[in-house]
């Protein structure tokens, strides 16, 4: 401080107190470095998901609430054919059949208006489009992301191609396996259609030329153990056969109660089959193969339960109502209407501890030679794309039993059975040409033909058909080509008859049961195809609408 005269007359000392703001200054330092950090990190963190989406196997799609694509990794541009930036912009919709088309346009729809999840946050199994037409299994799982106010949708894609061939060819090998196993009882009951057919024959041959009724009578039993012959057989093309699962609506009972009889013909007498079959059980969407398939598994399961001290196999078809989400092997099912098929044994029951792993592929408790363990969890993969449930209870020295549960196909018609249309009279008369490997088929064929009054000709072989064509095409009215014989198939010479007589109707005859590849191939003039076995009312029921 100074006087007038700018003498130092004192000195005032201010202190000011800078704590809090060297406090504030040290904490704000601190933030400026954490946030360089997060930064650092957070960029480090997008570019590592960055990395990880475009190296993914998987297709991941990224689309808005209106299901519009806005990016999408390489794998995607592999999975469906279209580049990245003939993507964006697009409805997620092109990448998906027309089939599930308005069912997923739904679930947007209702998430943005009432919240209602179902997919999202969920993982299921349907079909993809790619860009060239080519429809394939996928697995489909989507997530939310939400960004402030805005958000979007992520989809993941799997495919499942080389999933579902392997699911097939484990389908086909233990439906041989099963084949293996019931061998024995098969060729127990062809032996006994055969000793009623020859037994038959020789009483017709020896007993019958002088007396017309027991003529009648051993006649008649021949048919039958014919057509017993006929069924047998086509129940085993149809359970050995290889398929698409091709699902229908149907009745499971005609199912069921063709499963049984062709159980019942393969599994020891000692061994007593009771059926309760409801006839008020609903329609269900099914394979029938797979579902002759698990019934045959389930009960050759319970007759090697039973094969040393014999007992009863029960299965049991009934209308089942769940009112609330239950757990089985096959994961929860929802409450709804379902068909519920129950197979029970007396036998000797599975242990605690094996039947915990009886879903295992491979585990089994059965000897060396009497199967490989594939059929429980063959059966738990069939169910479970059914959206069915499968349960299984067994005590030891009791039995066991396990029960598949199928939903009813909702709101839609049962299936409708075929009715009976009488057959017509031969029209006759026609030229037919008749062309077969097997000379007593052909011989047989034609003497049918000639007493319905039609003239016919026989050929054994594809060369000396193809050389009789050769002449005037007014020669024939009507060809007939078995489908498997040597050198060519009868479509393979059907073909060959379309430039030498073009304007001749073919039918063709084959003794395979699944005839579609058939139906794909024929060129177009193949009219019918005929299955063998044949009655001869069916060939001249077939022969009449061609010519």
């Amino acid at each position: 401080i100074r006087n007038g005269d700018d003498d130092i007359l004192g000195v005032v000392v201010i202190f000011n107190d800078i704590t809090e703001s060297y406090r504030l200054k040290r904490e704000a330092t601190a933030q400026l470095e954490q946030l360089k950090l997060l930064t650092a990190e957070n960029i480090e963190s997008h570019a590592r998901a960055d990395t990880a989406i475009k190296n993914s196997r998987d297709s991941i799609i990224t689309i808005d609430d209106r299901g519009i694509i806005e990016s999408g990794n390489p794998a995607t541009e592999s999975l469906f054919g279209y580049s990245e930036v003939e993507l964006i912009g697009q409805n997620i919709l092109i990448l998906i059949p027309d089939l599930y088309r308005r069912e997923q346009d739904g679930y947007l729809d209702h998430y943005r208006e009432i919240d209602v999840k179902n997919i999202i946050d969920n993982t299921r199994e349907l079909e993809g489009l790619r860009k060239d037409g080519d429809i394939f299994p996928m697995r489909l799982s989507v997530s939310e992301i939400v960004f402030g106010d805005r958000r979007i949708f992520a989809a993941t894609v799997h495919d499942l191609t080389h999933e579902s061939e392997l699911e097939q060819q484990l389908l086909q090998s233990q439906k041989m396996e099963s084949i293996g196993t019931l061998a024995g009882g098969i060729a127990h009951d062809f032996n006994n259609i055969l000793q009623v057919i020859l037994g038959n024959t020789f009483l017709a041959n020896e007993q019958g030329r002088d007396n017309d009724e027991i003529l009648s009578k051993c006649l008649g039993e021949i048919e039958k153990g014919a057509q017993r012959a006929k069924d047998l057989v086509n129940q085993i093309l149809t359970f050995s056969r290889k398929n698409e699962a091709v699902k229908e609506v149907q009745e499971l009972q005609p199912l069921i109660t063709e499963a049984v009889k062709f159980i019942r013909n393969t599994i020891p007498t000692s061994i007593q089959i009771d059926s309760d079959i409801k006839h008020d059980c609903a329609s269900v969407s099914v394979n029938a193969t797979q579902i002759h398939q698990v019934v045959t598994n389930l009960c050759t399961n319970a007759a090697h339960a039973m094969e040393e001290n014999g007992g009863v196999l029960n299965v049991s078809l009934k209308p089942l109502i769940i009112e609330s989400a239950t757990q089985t092997l096959c994961g929860r099912i929802v409450a709804g209407d379902y068909v519920e098929l129950c197979i029970t044994d007396s036998g000797v029951g599975i242990e605690k501890e094996e039947l915990q792993q009886v879903l295992d592929p491979f585990f089994t408790t059965k000897e060396v030679g009497k199967g490989t363990g594939l059929g429980l969890s063959v059966i738990h993969g069939i169910v479970k794309a059914m959206e069915g449930g499968l349960l299984i209870e067994s005590e030891v020295g009791k039995g066991t039993s396990v029960t598949v549960i199928i939903p009813v196909a909702g709101g839609m018609e049962k299936h409708i059975e075929s009715v009976h249309i009488p057959r017509p009279t031969s029209k006759g008369p026609g030229h037919i040409m008749l062309v077969d490997d097997e000379e007593s088929i052909t011989m047989l064929t034609k003497r049918i033909l000639e007493n319905h009054g039609f003239t016919a000709e026989a050929f054994n072989d594809v060369v000396s058909a193809t050389d009789a064509a050769k002449g005037s095409s007014k020669r024939f009215d009507l060809a007939i080509f078995d489908y498997t014989m040597p050198h060519k198939t009868g479509i393979e010479l059907a073909r060959d008859f379309e430039l030498l007589l073009p304007e001749l109707p073919i039918i063709i005859a084959t003794g395979l049961l699944d005839d579609a590849h058939l139906e794909k191939s024929k060129p177009s003039n193949v009219l019918e195809i005929l299955k063998k076995p044949y009655d001869t009312a069916e060939l001249i029921d077939t022969i009449n609408r061609t010519i």
